[in-house]
């Protein structure tokens, strides 16, 4: 794999996007997946990728092994974990949501879930319902489809904004 400039050869990625014939403003994620795809292997480059929320980065050895021993000292996977979560997971997500978002909340606030589509659905019920004179979602587009269906699902109206035109002060405006 060689060293490739960024951004890359503008002219290649174009020719790839109208192979594909579609609109880079309005592609899905498996659109954008598909394209990012050729553009790796014609130009023989490796993306992070994030579309679908997995980088696709190796993990470490010391994860592997760290994830061993929590199987085998807690006994995971052949009993079902706490209901309300595991306690050190619990205080790590305290610690990350103060160290990246200076916000200090209590371990018990830390709500577990299997992944983002359930931490999505449990976020857009909980924010939804929160307070009774409000009942709307707004969601920035691009953004992930399923998201608006669970939203209808929590019996919640939407509105969007496409923000593929808009940064800074024009997204502001346009809220």
């Amino acid at each position: 794999m060689s060293f490739q400039p960024i951004p890359f050869d503008k002219a290649v990625v174009n020719k790839i996007v109208s192979e594909y014939g579609i609109s880079v403003a309005s592609a899905s994620i498996r659109e954008v997946n598909r394209v990012i795809n050729t553009i790796e292997q014609r130009l023989d480059v490796k993306y992070i990728r994030m579309e679908f929320g997995i980088p696709g980065l190796p993990s470490f050895p010391i994860a592997h092994e760290a994830e061993r021993t929590t199987l085998e000292d807690r006994h995971l996977g052949s009993v079902y974990s706490p209901f309300d979560g595991i306690p050190e997971l619990k205080e790590a997500g305290r610690e990350f949501v103060r160290a990246f978002m200076n916000l200090d909340v209590p371990a018990e606030c830390v709500i577990p879930t299997i992944g983002a589509m359930q931490g999505g659905f449990i976020s857009i019920g909980i924010s939804g319902h929160r307070f009774s004179d409000r009942d709307t979602i707004l969601f920035l587009d691009p953004g992930f489809p399923v998201n608006k269906l669970q939203c209808r699902v929590w019996g919640l109206s939407q509105d969007s904004v496409d923000v593929y035109d808009l940064r800074g002060t024009n997204l502001i405006a346009a809220v």
